[in-house]
């Protein structure tokens, strides 16, 4: 994965064939659907409405309109469709790559009794 992010941030220095930006782009969107559920699973457990959860979901979001848009017609937007892909490919490898431990949600006690969950720990 590391690698295919790399290749994708060294486009713009030259002139990539056409077949090498279909590839890059399907291979960095295999990735990021490969990724995607473990971050799923992980923002799930920090408790809707949180600071970290907003965050978090944010930026999911942003990947998924990345992802929802198809690839460009012309060289320059397939480049810039490719480097927002990876960008996108590189938080989820950094945020909740297979290194990462899952997400375990912490509990605290509730001023009506029963547990509140509360901040997830990694």
């Amino acid at each position: 994965m590391q690698h295919s992010i790399e290749r994708a941030h060294c486009l713009q220095a030259g002139r990539p064939q056409p077949t090498e930006l279909i590839e890059l782009d399907s291979t960095l969107r295999l990735h990021i659907a490969t990724l995607r559920p473990r971050a799923v699973e992980n923002i799930d457990r920090l408790g809707p409405g949180s600071i970290d959860w907003s965050r978090e979901q944010w930026s999911l979001d942003l990947i998924d309109d990345v992802i929802s848009q198809p690839p460009g017609d012309t060289t320059l937007s397939r480049i810039t469709s490719i480097a927002m892909l990876a960008r996108g490919c590189q938080w989820l490898l950094t945020h909740h790559g297979a290194s990462r431990p899952r997400a375990q949600a912490d509990t605290r006690p509730s001023p009506r009794g029963g547990r509140l969950p509360t901040k997830a720990t990694r």
